[in-house]
């Protein structure tokens, strides 16, 4: 009777565990795609036209439809100022592509019209991206897309042209503000684009930010004026050279071999090295009293509202084949010109010494959170105002830092409809 007992026991604990099973299988099972299956069926995708980044993108298309033969993406490329706009045109009447690849500035006008869908965080693992770049895919708690890879602004030089000196110094780029300017006076030619945005890295080297570690805004812009003060002494230099919103010309200048130093965004890489091969070098934006702070720019990829659920299965297992370390290594093998979002990813850097740099000076950026951007894109165009009027002399640097402050605060306490 005893062993009866046991055996009825043993059968009871055994039935427990087979419920149990079939309910976790069924949490799951609603929660996320079912990528177990086998995948089948067609996706359209939109891709900015003449962007460096597409040629490995749809290498990876290839790799990804090599392994899922059932599967067929479609890729349509459009000029990048009509790219959303086709987008959401499309997206409006129920149609259009299955999925945009964009940067994640998009992801707010996107989300409010619901012209994209939010995607469960049970469907995608967050603990393989960089917080800096999911900070850039949440909006008002939900996430709106899987980040691909970023770009930020990096110091890129000739080093045929540092090779000319003798100095051990002057051969090597600069680690400080200063030691640019003395180099420009040496006769190292030295380019940036003279912008409030172009320019903002410079701020963090005074101390100086208006979002505060734990992703506020909180204006602190008493180092803005000093780094404006900055800026107008280098412009006076020999050699030192500030233009206003015109980047082709400094690019074009520096991949000719006119300059020697150019403040670049690291999408930019791939071109410069069709001209420089291998003299092309990057260093980490030269600092103060605290290292640059550059702004974070993340390419995502985001979901049409009116896809299928096969769709949103083909298209959530792209993203993640996208984002494994094979193929994020292979993109930074290629072009050596992006931040990987994918944080897990281990590799001898000394064979990659541009990314070695770039994923340095992605510790220091400013990753702008999507639910301030309502806030700060007024802020950002008064900034450029204010900056302007400052370099041009027409307002103090003092001045430029108190108005952005006031401004600031006052957005804060009348902040857009959207904030509300």
């Amino acid at each position: 009777m005893s062993k009866f007992k046991k055996l009825v026991k043993l059968w009871r604990y055994l039935l427990l565990l087979f419920i149990i099973a079939i309910f976790l299988n069924s949490c799951t099972a609603d929660s996320l795609p079912l990528q177990t299956q086998k995948l089948q069926g067609n996706i359209l995708i939109l891709l900015p036209l003449n962007d460096d980044s597409n040629a490995m993108i749809t290498t990876a298309l290839q790799e990804f439809k090599r392994l899922n033969p059932d599967v067929n993406i479609i890729i349509e490329y459009n000029q990048k100022e009509h790219l959303l706009q086709r987008f959401i045109q499309e997206s409006k009447k129920g149609l259009g592509a299955t999925a945009i690849i964009d940067f994640s500035r998009q992801i707010p006008e996107l989300a409010k019209s619901g012209n994209i869908r939010p995607i469960p965080e049970s469907s995608i693992d967050i603990s393989r991206y960089f917080a800096s770049m999911l900070t850039q895919v949440r909006y008002q708690g939900k996430i709106y897309g899987v980040p691909l890879a970023s770009h930020t602004r990096i110091l890129c030089y000739n080093q045929a042209k540092l090779q000319i000196s003798q100095d051990p110094i002057l051969s090597q780029p600069p680690t400080k503000l200063d030691g640019l300017i003395e180099r420009a006076r040496q006769g190292y030619s030295v380019g940036m684009v003279s912008s409030f945005e172009d320019t903002l890295w410079g701020m963090g080297t005074f101390g100086s930010s208006f979002i505060d570690d734990k992703g506020y805004i909180d204006p602190q812009l008493e180092g803005w004026s000093k780094w404006l003060e900055w800026l107008k002494n280098a412009a006076i230099q020999p050699n030192f050279v500030l233009v206003r919103e015109k980047r082709d010309i400094l690019h074009q200048a520096f991949a000719g071999g006119k300059l020697a130093y150019y403040v670049c965004n690291s999408n930019e890489i791939p071109n410069l090295r069709k001209t420089l091969h291998d003299n092309l070098k990057v260093a980490l934006l030269p600092g103060d009293s605290f290292p640059a702070s550059p702004l974070l720019y993340t390419r995502v990829m985001m979901f049409n509202q009116s896809a299928s659920p096969n769709e949103m299965n083909i298209g959530l297992a792209l993203a993640k084949f996208l984002t494994n370390a094979e193929q994020q290594i292979y993109g930074m093998v290629v072009t050596q010109s992006y931040i990987p979002s994918n944080r897990h990813i281990s590799l001898d850097m000394g064979l990659l010494p541009i990314q070695l740099v770039l994923l340095q000076q992605a510790k220091t950026v400013v990753a702008i959170p999507l639910d301030d951007l309502g806030i700060l894109t007024p802020v950002l165009k008064q900034a450029e105002l204010l900056y302007q009027q400052a370099i041009a002399g027409e307002i103090s640097t003092t001045e430029a830092a108190q108005k952005l402050t006031v401004f600031i605060r006052s957005q804060i306490s009348q902040p857009s409809e959207e904030y509300r």
